[in-house]
């Protein structure tokens, strides 16, 4: 019998009489009940009377893959948390590349939270990594929406039944810089000064931090000057140009040429 409706909804069950192989029951259902109660009357010696009560469930599991790391001590937490605030279940990588929250046994009463953050002590963001959802639900015929996308937090209102299983895959973004290098002027004289240019470009997915040129061959008799740049720190698809001077000398002139690789 589906009940339903606010308020208090009572139902009796008569017996058989004493001595018969009859058998009287009920199976009722409610699908928002806040109270459940009941109570046994026995009319006559000889009976055999019982009450119990059934909660239906659904069920979620909340699963991590790492395909790599931008930093060795990069950790990724997994956390499930119910409609009304509490935490039902949490999971770390470590140092593995995977976690897993194993199923939970979930009350349909809300929404609950499925979300992924980088566990206190990691050296990368999560936003250093791209994610990607995957979600099944075992129960074929259910209606209940899943998440996906690449959020690092979702929401599913499962419903009683629901066999859900997610999947969060974090894939580290790729980080890459360009060097274009330039000399101004290309002919100088004894004591002439040219200016080495340094056009750094950041052509990958990560931010840049302290950027230093190092020269890895330099022909000239005299002292290179300090490169120096104007930030050492780079967001993706920013430039910057860095700049360092030299004198030319006599050494230079008699050899013709002054090479910097």
């Amino acid at each position: 019998i589906p009940l339903s409706g606010d308020g208090t909804t009572n139902v009796w069950c008569s017996p058989a009489l004493s001595g018969t192989q009859s058998a009287f029951g009920a199976i009722l259902s409610a699908p928002s009940a806040t109270r459940i109660s009941g109570s046994l009357y026995m009319s006559s010696r000889g009976e055999r009377e019982a009450l119990g009560f059934g909660i239906r469930t659904a069920r979620v599991t909340l699963n991590k893959d790492l395909t790599g790391r931008v930093s060795p001590d990069d950790s990724v937490d997994l956390s499930v948390t119910a409609s009304e605030g509490p935490t039902l279940a949490t999971a770390t990588t470590g140092d593995s590349s995977s976690a897993t929250t194993g199923p939970i046994a979930v009350i349909p009463s809300g929404p609950i939270t499925l979300a992924e953050n980088t566990t206190t002590g990691s050296d990368s963001p999560l936003n250093y990594y791209d994610a990607a959802w995957a979600c099944t639900n075992a129960t074929t015929d259910s209606s209940t929406t899943l998440p996906d996308g690449t959020e690092a937090s979702q929401q599913v209102a499962l419903t009683a039944g629901d066999v859900v299983t997610c999947g969060i895959t974090n894939t580290p973004r790729s980080a890459g810089l360009s060097l274009v290098k330039s000399v101004a002027p290309t002919a100088a004289s004894v004591g002439d000064t040219v200016v080495y240019e340094f056009l750094v470009s950041n052509t990958g997915q990560l931010p840049v931090d302290g950027l230093v040129i190092n020269e890895s061959s330099f022909s000239g008799s005299g002292d290179l000057g300090e490169i120096t740049c104007p930030v050492t720190s780079l967001d993706p698809g920013e430039v910057t140009t860095c700049e360092a001077s030299y004198t030319a000398t006599q050494s230079d002139v008699d050899a013709g040429i002054v090479l910097n690789e």
